[in-house]
């Protein structure tokens, strides 16, 4: 590609206003460096789950045993199919991340490039508006009463840098839990958590305030059947 150039004979570039500017006054030019970016952060909140769309490449911190980072694989009317993703996060797909504390986590930017095959979930660099309320699904935290999961949207929005997921079907379900194969995982307030199995769900998801004889799941996302 041919090189392209800016003519500014006698003129200074500036800032003003948060705009770029060109000025005849030399007392007023900016002077401007550029820094390599190295690591995108990403803040995990309380409900330990965050979605993510990064400009960039960027690896899975290695050193966090902890942290999961899945796409989705498929999905239905009541939850979609969650497999979990190794190595690097290329630039522009959308993933969930968990990490089982609030914590800042740091992604290191690299230069390798790969692809992350059958992946349902969107991802946006920029935020996205216009969308059509109760069309898609974002990431949400409804504790203590369902917790996190997707939720259809009552907006019309996607913030930056976020993920979202659009199902082909009319009149989709309210909500959808997640499923990491076979084990379906239910999301819960932390309080619940740390009284693990002091709560359980039918295979829809709704809690069960005295369960019978069946199988349930709990609050660990376990599935279990009680005698």
């Amino acid at each position: 590609a041919a090189d392209v150039e800016l003519a500014t004979s006698n003129f200074y570039l500036t800032d003003a206003d948060n705009k770029l500017k060109l000025t005849a006054t030399s007392s007023e030019s900016t002077q401007w460096s550029l820094q390599e970016v190295t690591q995108i952060p990403l803040t995990i909140g309380s409900a330990r789950w965050a979605s993510l769309c990064f400009p960039v490449n960027v690896s899975i911190p290695n050193e966090m045993n902890d942290l999961k980072v899945y796409k989705g694989i498929s999905a239905d009317a009541y939850e979609v199919k969650l497999e979990e993703v190794s190595g690097i996060i290329p630039a522009g797909q959308g993933v969930l991340v968990y990490y089982p504390f609030p914590k800042n986590i740091n992604f290191p930017v690299v230069y390798d490039g790969e692809t992350i095959d059958d992946n349902i979930l969107t991802g946006v660099l920029l935020r996205r508006t216009g969308l059509t309320p109760k069309t898609f699904y974002g990431l949400s935290d409804k504790s203590p009463d369902l917790g996190v999961g997707f939720y259809l949207s009552e907006t019309t929005v996607v913030p930056a840098n976020k993920v979202y997921y659009k199902p082909a079907v009319a009149n989709p379900s309210t909500a959808l839990r997640f499923n990491f194969g076979e084990t379906t995982h239910i999301s819960v307030a932390p309080s619940v958590q740390q009284n693990a199995g002091s709560h359980y769900y039918n295979m829809s998801g709704q809690r069960i305030v005295a369960p019978t004889r069946g199988l349930y799941i709990n609050s660990k996302g376990e599935k279990v059947f009680l005698l």
